[in-house]
C-alpha cells in the first residue's frame, strides 16, 4: 500500500538512484535502530535522510552500523529458532517483527528517509508480544519478583510519558517540527527545504529564504529547492534573482512543472503576458491537474480580457481544489468585469467558505454592497 500510494506522488526512488549495497546495509541498520529507539526513545527525528541519497553526506559509517546491528539480530534470530518448542511466543513475535518490516525496510526505497518511526508501529507488536510473554514466564517461575516488576512498569510508564510529552512539543506546528529535524541533522537538505516550506505556508516569506538557501548549499543539484526559492523571491519582488533560480531548476529538470509555473509568475509580474502564458500552458501540458497553474493561467487570460478562457481556468482550479479561495475570488472578479453580479457574489462567498475571513473576498463583497453573511447560502 505504501508503495502504491507514494509511487503516485513520485516518492518511490528509481532502482539505480540508491545502490543495492546501500539499501541492504540500511535495511540491516534500520532493523537495529527501530529496536534501539523502542528501548531508548530519544533523538527521534521526523526525517532520517538515507545515506545513499544523492544529497546526503555519503555512505561513511553506514556499513559499520549495519554490521553492528547484524550481531544482535542474528543472535536473537538464533535464540528464536532454538526456543521454538519451549517458548514459541519468542519465535512468533520475532518473526512478526522481521517479516512485517520487510515491505518498508528500504529494499524498495520510498521517499528520502533511511527509516521512519511510523513504519515500525505494526512490526513492534511482535516485540511487545515477546516481552509480555517473557515477563509472564519469569513471574510464573519467580513470583517474588512481582513487586519489582510492578515498580519497573510504573517507572517505565512515567519515563515514557515524559518523553512523549517532550516529543509532542515539537509537533506544535510544521515550523517547530522541521526546526527540530534541522537541529537533529544540520546537513539534512530535505529538512531545511521543508522548514522553508513551513514558513511560506505560515506567511513568513523573508524567513523562508535562509533554509531554502541552506538546502541548496548542502545539495546544489536540488531542482525543487531552486524552484521554491525562486517562488519566494518572486513574491518578495526580487524578480531577476527569482528568474535565475527558476532557470537553474529548469536546467536540472527541464520539465519541472512547479518551476515552469513559478517562472510564468515572474513573467506575469513583469507584464510579459505572452511569455507567462507559454509557461503556464507548458506546465499544464505536463501536469493537467495542477490547480495553481490553472489559477495562474486564468489571471493572465483575465489581464488579456479573455473572459471565457479565464473563467474556464478558474473553474478548473476550483474543481481541483475546492478550498482554493484565491481561485474563487479571481473567478468572482471575472464575473464582475462582465457585469454578472449575482455570479460574482456567489464566487466571493465561495472564497469565504473556503477560507473564512479571506480579506480580498470580504473587500470585494463590501465594494459590491453585498454582506458576507451570505457565505453559507
Amino acid at each position: 500500500m505504501t508503495y502504491v500510494v507514494q509511487s503516485q506522488d513520485e516518492a518511490v526512488q528509481a532502482f539505480d538512484t540508491i545502490a543495492w549495497g546501500a539499501r541492504l546495509s540500511n535495511a540491516a541498520a534500520s532493523y537495529g535502530e527501530y529496536l534501539l529507539a523502542t528501548l531508548w526513545p530519544v533523538g527521534l527525528n521526523l526525517l532520517n535522510l538515507h545515506p545513499g541519497d544523492p544529497g546526503a553526506s555519503g555512505l561513511s559509517g553506514l556499513h559499520v552500523r549495519a554490521l553492528v546491528a547484524l550481531v544482535p539480530l542474528l543472535a536473537l534470530s538464533f535464540c528464536a529458532l532454538r526456543s521454538l518448542s519451549r517458548a514459541p511466543f519468542f519465535f512468533v513475535g520475532w518473526s512478526w517483527y522481521l517479516g512485517t518490516l520487510v515491505p518498508v525496510i528500504g529494499l524498495v526505497q520510498v521517499g528520502y528517509q533511511s527509516h521512519a518511526d511510523r513504519y515500525a508501529y505494526l512490526p513492534l507488536i511482535g516485540v511487545y508480544l515477546v516481552v509480555t510473554w517473557s515477563v509472564l514466564r519469569l513471574l510464573e517461575s519467580r513470583p517474588s519478583l512481582r513487586p519489582l516488576v510492578r515498580g519497573a512498569a510504573v517507572v517505565s510508564i512515567l519515563a515514557l510519558a515524559g518523553v512523549a510529552w517532550r516529543q509532542v512539543g515539537f509537533w506544535r506546528s510544521s515550523e517547530t517540527l522541521f526546526q527540530r529535524a534541522v537541529a537533529m541533522d544540520a546537513e539534512n537538505y530535505v529538512a531545511h527545504y521543508h522548514l522553508g516550506r513551513a514558513r511560506v505556508d505560515a506567511g513568513k516569506l523573508h524567513e523562508a529564504v535562509a533554509p531554502y538557501q541552506r538546502a541548496l548549499e548542502i545539495y546544489p543539484s536540488y531542482a525543487q529547492g531552486y524552484s521554491a526559492l525562486g517562488y519566494v523571491l518572486s513574491e518578495l519582488g526580487n524578480l531577476d534573482e527569482a528568474e535565475r533560480m527558476l532557470n537553474r531548476a529548469l536546467a536540472l529538470v527541464p520539465d519541472h512543472v512547479e518551476a515552469l509555473s513559478n517562472l510564468g509568475l515572474v513573467f506575469a509580474r513583469r507584464g510579459d503576458m505572452a511569455a507567462a502564458k507559454l509557461r503556464f500552458e507548458r506546465a499544464l501540458e505536463l501536469s493537467p491537474n495542477l490547480a495553481q497553474a490553472h489559477n495562474n493561467l486564468g489571471s493572465v487570460l483575465a489581464r488579456q480580457k479573455d473572459w471565457a478562457g479565464a473563467e474556464r481556468a478558474f473553474l478548473r482550479a476550483t474543481e481541483l481544489r475546492p478550498d482554493f479561495a484565491d481561485a474563487f475570488n479571481n473567478l468572482g472578479l471575472v464575473y464582475e468585469s462582465q457585469g454578472r453580479t449575482a455570479e460574482s457574489v456567489r464566487a466571493f462567498r465561495s472564497a469565504l467558505r473556503a477560507k473564512p475571513g479571506f480579506a480580498p473576498a470580504l473587500e470585494n463583497l463590501r465594494r459590491s454592497g453585498r454582506p458576507p453573511g451570505g457565505a453559507g447560502e
